[in-house]
């Protein structure tokens, strides 16, 4: 199963866009589907919070939130899940086996000069299957979700950046 977040809409609570001291509200959803059935997708919507004007977006989803998501969606059901790297998604859920890549290139040291690590979007995961000795290898990844994400902001027609 795979699990992101997103945001859809980003709306101002002052008089003009421009004050520097406006508080900004978002639309963020989050969904949760497993891999090979579209049919499976959860969406919920967290409770927004606000940020400062010049807040590049609400930050990912808390963990006050995705607790309550996750035991009712996911606990026990024997799953891997499959997520970005925010850290409210490491609570231990019982019945799930959390895996995780990071979206965002990395600077490293590596032989006493900086350099740039490419993003992981895909890698290949060893799990120990819980109960036997058995392992499995899985892509760890979020692109089912990522894709779903895509398909709805490219039809719905909500003014986000004045696309139409």
């Amino acid at each position: 199963m795979e699990a992101d977040e997103t945001t859809f809409l980003k709306q101002n609570l002052g008089n003009h866009a421009s004050e520097p001291e406006t508080p900004v509200i978002w639309e963020p959803w989050c969904g949760i589907v497993k891999r090979g059935c579209p049919q499976s997708l959860v969406l919920h919507r967290p409770n927004p919070k606000m940020s400062e004007a010049r807040a590049l977006g609400p930050g990912a989803i808390r963990k006050v939130e995705w607790v309550p998501l996750a035991k009712t969606w996911l606990q026990d059901k024997q799953v891997i899940l499959h997520t970005d790297a925010a850290k409210s998604y490491k609570c231990k859920v019982p019945g799930v086996i959390h895996d995780n890549v990071i979206h965002a290139k990395k600077r490293v040291k590596k032989n006493g000069k900086w350099q740039w690590r490419a993003p992981n979007y895909v890698r290949v995961v060893k799990h120990k299957i819980p109960g036997t000795k058995k392992t499995m290898k899985v892509k760890a990844g979020a692109q089912t979700i990522d894709r779903a994400w895509r398909y709805l902001k490219d039809r719905i027609s909500l003014h986000q950046n004045s696309t139409l």
